[in-house]
């Protein structure tokens, strides 16, 4: 039986390897400057992360992803004439998820987009790809870097509808398998579907840029932005909308979706509860088994928090992680409606809008639910959140019926799994300049 000291030393070595695995994930008594890293001091975290190589203690199969990283930069890896592979590095656009499955060297990853389809590439680590863009800008004439600078990317007018398309189109009908829902005979009833269209359009990053600089290779368009953040192998589902948590039309309408979801993938789908902290270190006790109700008077419009304001209990994120990590998909129940506040969430979850987009309708269902006596509070949020712009979610559900609204989300998510664990490919010629060294290093040590 081990002893007190023991216990003690294993729970914190234990808490230490967690810890590294995500070092983005700010605990409670982290300030707001540390919240909002330089590019230098997320490239340091992340180079402490690898060096640590957490993923050892997981004991994973050769092939398995080792951890993931958000981009917030563009790059345009097949057209890199620097890669040590002619055409073989990965094309990445900001927002995008990249699953990286073999450390090669100091410079660079071999990794997978996350809706982009099976080919895996070279991607270069935070520090390398920063040392590209500065040679690479300054390389660039004065004129020219004007243009740069000016330069706009053009938005797809058609964005909405080519992602709901291919949603439908990866399938829509990909539960057909003994959840009781009836598809299409023409419908496609596997998941093989899914990696070819998203291949085109990728469902999980709406906002992404449409358009690379001019005559660049790498593309940053805020300054002294951290290029990568570590993310959770699965990221978690946060629904969002109609209207404000606690009020029984909200609740209702997002408990008839999470239930279906939990039907239809089982012991795949994790549902847990989180709670933000605005500007307060000691976590809110909850007095009920329901999110709590407005504290602000109901006259005035709901309050909209940012994100350097709000702190996350470490626990609560390890736990989403300890989740993911075990192939899950963690469905979160956050006090937050903010879908500004949750893009900045350091578990980087899957926004799902369920839209009614006629105030009407809501107030309708509002009294016919008997939720009247807070009506304007929840006009007032609706409203805010009918504002934010769509490709700010990942999803917008605003079918008037909601198992069609079930459907989607499905789609959505099957679709989503089905991107994650698809097995990477690529040539294997692409790892030559670093087979010769494994191979120089095993004879050395013989």
């Amino acid at each position: 039986m081990a002893s007190f000291t023991d216990t003690d030393a294993s729970k914190a070595s234990a808490r230490v390897a967690r810890t590294s695995r995500f070092p983005n994930f700010p605990s409670r008594s982290r300030t707001r400057s540390t919240l909002t890293d330089t590019a230098e001091e997320g490239v340091a975290r992340i180079e402490q992360f690898v060096a640590s190589k957490p993923w050892e203690l997981d004991d994973l199969p050769a092939g398995s992803v080792l951890f993931c990283i958000k981009s917030s930069v563009s790059y345009a890896g097949s057209r890199d004439n620097d890669c040590p592979v002619h055409n073989g590095g990965l094309d990445i656009r900001a927002g995008d998820v990249v699953q990286i499955f073999q450390v090669l060297d100091e410079e660079w990853w071999l990794g997978k987009v996350v809706g982009g389809g099976s080919r895996a590439g070279l991607v270069p680590t935070p520090r390398h790809f920063l040392e590209k863009h500065r040679a690479e800008m300054s390389n660039i004439a004065g004129p020219s870097r004007s243009r740069l600078r000016a330069f706009s990317t053009s938005q797809n007018q058609n964005r909405a509808r080519a992602r709901t398309a291919a949603l439908f189109a990866a399938g829509a009908a990909a539960l057909d398998g003994g959840d009781g829902v009836t598809q299409q005979d023409d419908a496609p009833s596997d998941t093989a579907n899914v990696g070819r269209v998203l291949t085109s359009v990728n469902l999980f990053n709406p906002a992404a840029p449409t358009q690379y600089l001019p005559g660049c290779v790498t593309d940053v368009r805020h300054k002294q932005k951290t290029p990568y953040k570590l993310a959770p192998k699965i990221r978690p589902i946060v629904l969002v909308g109609p209207s404000k948590h606690g009020h029984v039309v909200t609740d209702k309408m997002q408990r008839c979706l999470v239930g279906y979801l939990r039907t239809a993938f089982g012991a795949q789908c994790v549902y847990i509860r989180l709670e933000s902290h605005a500007n307060s270190s000691v976590k809110q006790p909850q007095t009920s088994a329901s999110p709590s109700v407005d504290s602000f008077d109901s006259n005035t419009p709901a309050p909209l928090l940012t994100a350097s304001n709000h702190i996350w209990d470490p626990e609560d994120l390890f736990e989403i992680d300890d989740i993911s990590n075990s192939g899950r998909l963690p469905i979160v129940q956050v006090d937050v409606e903010t879908p500004s506040v949750l893009r900045e969430a350091p578990f980087m979850p899957l926004l799902i809008f369920v839209k009614i987009s006629h105030i009407a309708v809501l107030t309708k269902l509002i009294k016919a639910r008997g939720g009247g006596h807070h009506m304007s509070t929840q006009i007032n949020m609706a409203e805010q959140l009918n504002a934010v712009p769509d490709k700010d979610f990942d999803l917008v559900l605003s079918h008037s019926k909601v198992d069609k609204s079930c459907r989607e989300l499905a789609a959505f998510v099957d679709a989503y799994l089905a991107a994650v664990l698809e097995p990477p490919s690529y040539d294997p010629h692409l790892l030559s300049p670093w087979q010769g060294q494994e191979n120089s290093a095993e004879s050395s040590e013989s």
